[in-house]
This record gives structure tokens, sequence and C-alpha cells, in this order.
């Protein structure tokens, strides 16, 4: 049975010897960059006439970008082109990219001569700027328009396994989000929580 590690230090965070493979969570995981996409998504929904809370985008940043579009449209009766609200979204992203920061530790585990991955609910669109600023290269990336089931569904990990050529159990997952962690632990996965490093690092940035 997979297993889920809390990764508190940085030596939480290193894979065991026989692991082949590190897939990676995009948002929260590899970026500090919660507040960023809640600004970016705010603004775009608030085009819609859509407002929503730094709370409530919280509580729902596990899920898929499609799928909180669809939700914030709900909750205001009304049914929202997702794809017209995330391309407004990404544009936005795209101007201010400079402002998103690395996780630290979690970009640490990018030296390594074992295969990446990275499994996101974002579309591909969405992280193209960050990949490009940061000169990050990844042997498969698995985005929101490759899939039809986004997280918690298992099915982005299943297929990043697949095209990285390995067994479950020689892979092991980072993530920051109950939705991620139930997606990778539903593909036999065994899970790494950064979410408490993470934070800390947050914590010990300068204002």
């Amino acid at each position: 049975m997979p297993v889920v590690t809390v990764a508190r230090t940085e030596r939480d965070l290193q894979p065991p010897a026989t692991v082949r493979a590190l897939v990676f969570d995009w948002d929260g995981t590899l970026f500090d960059n919660h507040h960023f996409n809640y600004t970016v998504m705010r603004d775009a929904l608030a085009q819609q006439g859509v407002r929503v809370t730094s709370a409530w985008f919280e509580e729902n940043s596990g899920f898929s970008a499609r799928l909180m579009v669809q939700k914030a449209g709900e909750a205001h009766g009304l049914t929202l082109d997702p794809l017209e609200v995330l391309a407004v979204r990404d544009e936005l992203a795209q101007a201010r990219v400079h402002e998103i920061a690395p996780v630290a530790p979690v970009h640490e585990l990018l030296r390594t001569e074992r295969l990446l991955a990275v499994v996101t609910g974002s579309e591909r669109s969405n992280i193209q700027a960050a990949l490009e600023h940061f000169g990050l290269q990844f042997d498969v990336i698995v985005t929101r328009d490759q899939i039809t089931r986004g997280k918690p569904d298992p099915e982005g990990y299943l297929l990043a396994l697949r095209l990285l050529g390995v067994a479950a159990h020689e892979a092991v997952v980072y993530e920051d989000s109950d939705q991620g962690i139930s997606a990778a632990l539903a593909a036999g996965i065994d899970v790494v929580d950064v979410r408490a490093i993470a934070a800390d690092r947050a914590s010990t940035e300068p204002d």
C-alpha cells in the first residue's frame, strides 16, 4: 500500500535509492504561487461578474482549474465558459510571471539523474511562461488538457507512469493538497506532502 510522508525538513524530501522517477505537482509544490494563482483567477472571474475570496480559492485549490471556474459560476447562479475564463487568466499570469517564487527545497530535487515529471491541474498554457522563465525541463508533463478527469482522480498520475515507463513503486509524488495526495495514492504511488516545508520556507522569506 502506498504511504504518505510529511516533509518537515529537507531530509524528509529525499526519495529512496530505489525510486526511478520523481513526479511533482506544480502549484504550491514546485512554486509558492497560491496567492499568485488566486489573484489572476480572481481578476479573470471578476471580468465575468464573479467575486471569489482567498478563503474560497484555498478551499478549492486542489481541484482542476476548469472545475474551479465551474464551481465559482454555480455559486453565483451563472454558467461560465471555463476556457474563456482561463484564457484571460493565462494572459494575466504570463504578464505577471516574474512574481512567482519557487519552493527552493523542492526545486533542489530537480538536480537529479532520475526521471522527472509534472502532473498538474493547470492547463499547459498556464505553466508555459514559468517553464520558460525558470528554464525548467521535464521528461513528462501532464496537464489538465491531456486528461478527462482532474485530481482527486488518479488519471493524470497513471498517465505519467505510462509515459515515463515506470511502475508505481518506482516513483514518488510530491504534493501539497488533499485532492492531489488522494490522486497519487489511488494511482498506487508513495507521496511526500510538502505543505509544512513549503509553508516554513514562505514564512522565512522577507516581505
